[in-house]
């Protein structure tokens, strides 16, 4: 249980050290610019909380399917819940592209940080549809109990967002905005892996190998 348990434990626990890096980083480039890292970040709980939803709802047919010996049916569980995020991402995208004011407005009305986050939430929301895809994916694997590898892919993301958070802003020139691209480019680099190792099809298998090893030979009676 520990060695499904804790990988899934950790993407959770780097994410949000990301954040805190995120936050401080962006804290370089005044209060308004650490506003919107926050604000942002509560935006997009709204696009991972449907993904999270929809791939939860995956994994647990993903688990039972894969126990019923039926891989075939758990992967169109998972294609289906892609479906899904995909048309609500769009839909969140064009929204945040046109409305970006009126979401910032539900914080605060501070012009400095319209002014800062127009600009970041538009450049998060060309990346909400490869986050819906990871987030649904990823979910649902963790039912098949193939926690390592897609922990591996974030955790390996997440450690090298850290240091990126304070070179890209600078060498880009771009401060704070430098951050939105950030996120944005590297979600897209690690749905593109997710979807890779997926493809691959070895977690189809679930944990038949690590629950079913082979049987132990019965003790012979006595007597016999």
């Amino acid at each position: 249980m520990a060695r499904v348990g804790m990988p899934a434990a950790l993407i959770g626990m780097l994410f949000s050290v990301v954040y805190v890096a995120f936050a401080r980083s962006a804290s370089r480039f005044g209060a308004a610019s650490l506003a919107i890292v926050g604000i942002a970040n509560r935006i997009e709980a709204i696009q991972f909380m449907t993904g999270a939803a929809i791939g939860t709802a995956g994994a647990a047919l993903v688990g039972q399917n894969l126990g019923a010996g039926r891989p075939e049916r758990a992967a169109e569980a998972i294609r289906i819940g892609v479906r899904w995020i995909v048309v609500i991402s769009l839909v969140l995208t064009a929204v945040l592209m046109a409305f970006p004011h009126a979401f910032i407005g539900m914080f605060t009305a501070d012009p400095e940080v319209h002014r800062v986050g127009a600009p970041y939430l538009r450049v998060l929301s060309l990346c909400m549809v490869f986050v819906g895809i990871e987030v649904v994916m990823s979910e649902a694997i963790l039912g098949s109990g193939h926690t390592a590898a897609i922990s591996w892919i974030f955790s390996s993301v997440s450690l090298l967002r850290i240091p990126l958070a304070f070179w890209v802003p600078d060498w880009t020139g771009l401060g704070v905005l430098g951050i939105g691209w950030l996120i944005t480019v590297t979600c897209v680099v690690r749905t593109l892996l997710i979807m890779a190792w997926v493809a691959r099809g070895s977690w189809k298998r679930g944990l038949h190998r690590d629950l079913h090893g082979t049987p132990a030979v019965p003790p012979t009676p006595p007597g016999a």
